[in-house]
């Protein structure tokens, strides 16, 4: 979903994409870039099994707690480790191909970014170990 869109409910883009599309609408500088709805990442989610996983290793966990740290480590390499569906993928590249625009700075980067991403599933959907 384009950054600026006008659909930017809550419940479709979640509060940070709420106000990034806000703000690009607005005309202030933000980076370039593209929503990843909530409905994808609850798919990606709940294709990997990973919402118990999530909930029980921050369960009861104190930001101050040393066990936060680790808790934040070990749900990022559950993020790390899980697959990204096909169809993720697939909106994601469409999504990152009309990001070319206009530019020729931005272009060429884009471009050349797609092209890896292309040979890499989208930013290596399996990241390496």
């Amino acid at each position: 979903m384009p950054l600026d869109t006008s659909n930017d409910s809550l419940e479709l883009i979640g509060g940070k994409g709420k106000s990034l599309a806000r703000m690009a609408r607005a005309g202030f500088s933000v980076p370039t870039g593209f929503h990843l709805t909530t409905a994808a990442y609850k798919r990606f989610v709940d294709r990997n099994g990973l919402q118990s996983k999530i909930l029980e290793l921050a369960n009861r966990k104190s930001a101050a707690s040393p066990l936060f740290r680790q808790a934040s480590n070990n749900i990022r390499n559950l993020f790390d480790q899980a697959e990204v569906s096909d169809d993720i993928v697939s909106e994601m590249t469409t999504a990152y191909t009309a990001l070319d625009g206009d530019d020729p700075a931005v272009l060429s980067d884009h471009r050349q970014m797609l092209k890896i991403c292309r040979n890499c599933r989208l930013l290596a959907s399996k990241r390496p170990t």
